[in-house]
């Protein structure tokens, strides 16, 4: 993967989001999760990349498309 589960941890601080040291895409669907950073509370949303090794562009698209609506 590109690094979009490793960021969402660093943010909130904890191991929220599974990662994987893969070449290949390893998010398949949308995860929430909220905490807080720098003394605000945020959520943060883990999606499968644009670019996914296993799933067509409209099924990214869709997926993303369902978690922020």
């Amino acid at each position: 993967g590109t690094g979009r589960s490793s960021s969402g941890n660093t943010i909130l601080g904890r191991a929220a989001f599974w990662v994987e040291a893969s070449p290949c895409s390893t998010t398949t669907t949308c995860r929430r999760q909220t905490g807080t950073a720098g003394g605000r509370s945020v959520s943060i949303i883990d999606t499968p990349g644009f670019f996914h090794t296993h799933l067509s562009p409209q099924e990214v698209m869709t997926e993303v498309g369902q978690c922020v609506t």
